[in-house]
């Protein structure tokens, strides 16, 4: 799927968000350090694909590598 999809789908999606969701993720501790994962858009993106669509844990990775999302790994 093309980049500039993606995000209009996300911006279609974030408007639904109520206001300060984003700095909820932090306060509440759901993002607590961004290394792998910048911010709480992405944060919430890869909750999506992993559980929303139903996806393993591994392909949630890998589509979301393929997004230019985050670069994960399942390795522990």
């Amino acid at each position: 799927m093309r980049a500039d999809l993606l995000a209009e789908e996300w911006g279609v999606i974030a408007r639904f968000l109520p206001a300060g969701w984003r700095e909820l993720a932090r306060t509440t501790g759901a993002l607590k350090r961004v290394r792998r994962v910048p911010d709480a858009d992405v944060l919430l993106r890869l909750v999506f694909l992993y559980a929303a669509s139903g996806l393993s844990l591994q392909q949630a990775s890998a589509r979301a590598a393929a997004a230019g999302l985050a670069q994960l790994s399942t390795w522990r």
